[in-house]
């Protein structure tokens, strides 16, 4: 206290203190202290004069408000940390799983044992589903306790398609759904985070591709628009409500929740295509028809440097 008074003389700096104070009843309060300095005509300080006002309750406020944000940071925290572990503990054995069941559907080709074969194959499928739903909670945790940074570099958007694709190959294959790709012939090569815009992309043809129905197209559409890199992916399938899209950025969020719906995934595919978007300062479109299909339309700002490296 004396130090602020001491400031307040020397320096001019407004006088504002808050401190405890115990009353002649034993009875401990909060108080704010603010005062000014009085000077004479000479500008020599004669005295202070100012305020004392009771904040006790206003102070408790603020103190059980803060307590409660930091406790809700460190289950945050926690919940982000329990779940990276878990993923990774889940991921060791799964990746053993599959090599052995890789080892398995050799050998039956081998003899020619179409009944090991078939088990193979379904162990195959299942964990490699498994395995695609641990990397989403692993990613999405990650990015909660880590947040993720982008290193940029040029690549072709075709070869982002063709890449993106062919990791879901089997299932258009099984479903006999359509990939249709539309890209300027004149379009330059892309300069953003390759990985990030395929983790992007997978996201998103994933989504539509699981929401289509057998023997359709999901088209997919990368141009560039009004200094942005749009990048479009529309498919012919169920559709979602108006009162539906609000919500199926948020994590864990599918249309529809129920133990029985006929579609797999916990819901974290868009939420984190939202989180990568963030880290882009970019944007996302949805329209969407009930029973029609959607368009997820995503939008990256162009890097004002991205000449200036090519030169170089």
């Amino acid at each position: 206290m004396s130090n602020a008074v001491n400031d307040t003389v020397v320096n001019d700096v407004p006088y504002s203190i808050v401190h405890r104070i115990v009353c002649a009843d034993g009875a401990e309060k909060m108080v704010q202290e603010i005062g000014e300095v009085l000077r004479d005509e000479t500008g020599v300080a004669i005295r202070m004069d100012g305020t004392v006002q009771d904040i006790t309750q206003s102070w408790h406020i603020g103190e059980d408000l803060f307590r409660a944000t930091q406790a809700a940071r460190e289950a945050e925290h926690t919940k982000s940390q329990f779940m990276s572990i878990m993923s990774h503990e889940l991921k060791t054995p799964m990746t053993a799983i599959l090599g052995y069941a890789d080892l398995i559907a050799f050998e039956a080709d081998g003899n020619h044992n179409a009944e090991y074969k078939t088990y193979a194959k379904g162990i195959q499928k299942s964990g490699q589903s498994l395995l695609s739903l641990i990397n989403d909670v692993l990613d999405f945790s990650n990015m909660g306790s880590n947040p993720t940074s982008f290193s940029p570099s040029f690549f072709e958007a075709s070869s982002l398609v063709e890449e993106t694709q062919r990791l879901i190959q089997e299932e258009l294959d099984e479903r006999s759904i359509k990939i249709v790709a539309s890209i300027p012939e004149d379009l330059p090569a892309l300069f953003l985070d390759p990985l990030q815009c395929r983790q992007i992309l997978f996201n998103l043809l994933s989504n539509a591709v699981k929401f289509s129905d057998r023997n359709s197209t999901v088209r997919i559409n990368i141009e560039h628009v009004s200094g942005e890199i749009a990048m479009e992916v529309i498919d012919e399938g169920i559709g979602t409500s108006e009162q539906e899209v609000g919500s199926i950025f948020e994590p864990f969020s599918q249309g529809n929740m129920e133990l029985t719906r006929p579609y797999a995934g916990i819901g974290l595919g868009l939420a984190i295509v939202k989180t990568l978007m963030n880290l882009y300062d970019g944007r996302i479109e949805v329209a969407s028809t009930l029973g029609e299909g959607s368009t997820f339309k995503v939008f990256f700002p162009l890097i004002a440097d991205a000449d200036a490296v090519q030169r170089a």
